[in-house]
């Protein structure tokens, strides 16, 4: 399954939206931290005074914010990211953070001129993989060449969170699929809400599609919490039975237009969790791609570029790498 630019934009623009950090706020825990960190000081080690720091793929800034109070007052950074983010976390910061910052969003990384990769240090967080084309790696190449370095942590096929993600798009194919969970609910929905407007009037709905459209649904949340049981991730389980029961129980209040709508729109944000999960799994990098970037890299011999697995106590989160001259 692919989706073309415009559905993944909005897929990114929509999750950013909800205020998010990084792309698995759920089941992925492991965030900044010590070998996060390490990675990122040793990359900023060195950096001149008004150095200008590119990220491609800052998503809401979660490693622009963190780099803000580690490198020196006079840097600083631009940001870039096909999405429309929630800009928020901009206007948060101080006056003075907020004037080293530049942020380009909507914009097709692609598509950027050679002058925008003439900086001091160019870095990505789990981003560069998904659109690393030859244009933005002639455009790499040509900045690291002529003394840009890089620094990036890419997702990796087998660390934690390509497992995470291979498991909620096994979940979400799972409760998106016909005769599923979505389905009995939006069978359900109709005699929810007549069931409340019955009991106001201190009748009850025995009607026999009703009984069947509530036992189908009662079958389906029982299969979703043995699956949940089953799994190391269940967070998009446990999420989607938690909405589920909510919209049953509000379905009087709301009618039966307002709770048809609110189920058809968290149908289509786990059709965007599934765009958002299904690319990490595809965009993963195995070891001999790794290769394969340390090989473009150094292919003029003017730079090193050394890669190291990202270790959170005992997790490996994401593969690292970073050029240094050479």
């Amino acid at each position: 399954m692919s989706w073309n630019k415009s559905q993944r934009a909005r897929a990114w623009t929509d999750y950013w939206h909800q205020g998010h950090r990084h792309s698995l706020p759920g089941d992925f825990k492991d965030h900044y931290g010590a070998a996060t960190r390490l990675f990122w000081r040793q990359a900023i080690n060195g950096l001149p005074k008004n150095a200008v720091i590119l990220e491609l793929g800052c998503g809401n800034g979660s490693l622009i914010r963190w780099l803000l109070d580690e490198v020196d007052s006079t840097v600083s950074i631009v940001g870039v990211d096909l999405a429309k983010l929630d800009t928020r976390w901009l206007t948060a910061l101080s006056p003075d953070q907020r004037q080293r910052v530049t942020v380009h969003q909507s914009c097709d990384v692609a598509k950027l001129n050679a002058t925008f990769f003439s900086v001091d240090l160019i870095v990505s967080q789990y981003a560069l993989e998904y659109f690393a084309s030859d244009p933005i790696w002639e455009r790499l190449e040509g900045a690291v060449n002529t003394g840009t370095s890089f620094a990036g942590i890419t997702h990796a096929k087998g660390a934690v969170p390509y497992t995470v993600a291979l498991a909620e798009v096994a979940h979400i194919n799972w409760i998106l699929a016909n005769g599923g969970i979505i389905q009995a609910a939006k069978r359900a929905l109709p005699f929810a809400v007549s069931a409340g407007a019955h009991q106001l009037a201190g009748a009850t709905n025995k009607s026999q599609h009703a009984a069947a459209a509530q036992t189908s649904l009662k079958q389906s949340l029982s299969a979703m919490q043995d699956r949940a049981q089953s799994t190391a991730y269940p967070d998009v389980l446990m999420h989607c039975g938690r909405t589920i029961i909510e919209l049953m129980t509000q379905a009087p209040q709301l009618g039966l237009q307002r709770a048809m709508k609110g189920l058809k729109s968290y149908r289509e944000s786990l059709s965007q969790s599934l765009i958002r999960a299904t690319e990490l799994t595809n965009y993963a990098l195995t070891e001999d791609l790794v290769g394969q970037w340390q090989t473009r890299f150094e292919q003029k011999g003017l730079v090193t570029c050394r890669k190291a697995q990202i270790v959170e106590g005992q997790h490996w989160i994401g593969t690292g790498i970073h050029t240094e001259s050479g």
